[in-house]
């Protein structure tokens, strides 16, 4: 879990690429909700010891909100995103490409997938749902559909499909259980 955080670049990028995820990509569809991403991805900052592989799912999903942000990069800043950051774990000699920052987000968060898929929870079906959205018009061969059917399986598996009738969730995360649920069946069928 640990090496997946280290790719996380400077906060003021991240930061930036989460503003433009909600604001370019998060509109027709629902994946995740921002209060809860900004505060995950506050402790991936400041606390990321306390983060074990029941927070797969929410690592990943930071990690391609951060892939899918920067695929919008361009439509909001003036300076490309290859001048923002000097990180040496995206550039060499400083000059890389909003694409190969991406890629980098999505090659961590894939190697969480074995542990995504053992906790199948929403965080889950919601990294499932973004590592897809990510590779939609990057891959030609359907991977993304693959990532897509993942998605629709885990959250019909946990019951998403269905009214929640039990006691133990909160209205709010009934709703965002609905919400991502019916993302993933519009997006996969």
């Amino acid at each position: 879990m640990s090496t997946s955080v280290t790719c996380l670049p400077p906060r003021f990028v991240a930061d930036f690429l989460v503003q433009i995820f909600f604001k370019y990509a998060q509109t027709n569809n629902f994946y995740v909700e921002e209060d809860w991403l900004r505060d995950k991805l506050n402790t991936c900052y400041t606390d990321p010891s306390c983060l074990s592989s029941k927070d797969a799912g929410s690592v990943c999903a930071i990690l391609m909100v951060l892939a899918v942000g920067t695929q919008f990069a361009h439509m909001e800043s003036s300076i490309p995103v290859n001048r923002l950051s000097s990180n040496s774990a995206f550039d060499d000699d400083h000059h890389f490409s909003e694409d190969d920052v991406g890629l980098t987000f999505y090659q961590f968060a894939s190697k969480l997938l074995p542990d995504i898929i053992a906790t199948a929870n929403v965080r889950s079906v919601q990294a499932c749902l973004l590592i897809g959205t990510y590779l939609l018009p990057l891959d030609t061969s359907g991977l993304c559909y693959t990532y897509f059917g993942l998605a629709l399986k885990m959250a019909i598996q946990n019951g998403m499909h269905r009214k929640y009738t039990g006691e133990g969730l909160s209205p709010r995360m009934i709703e965002i259980r609905n919400r991502v649920f019916w993302t993933a069946y519009t997006i996969e069928k």
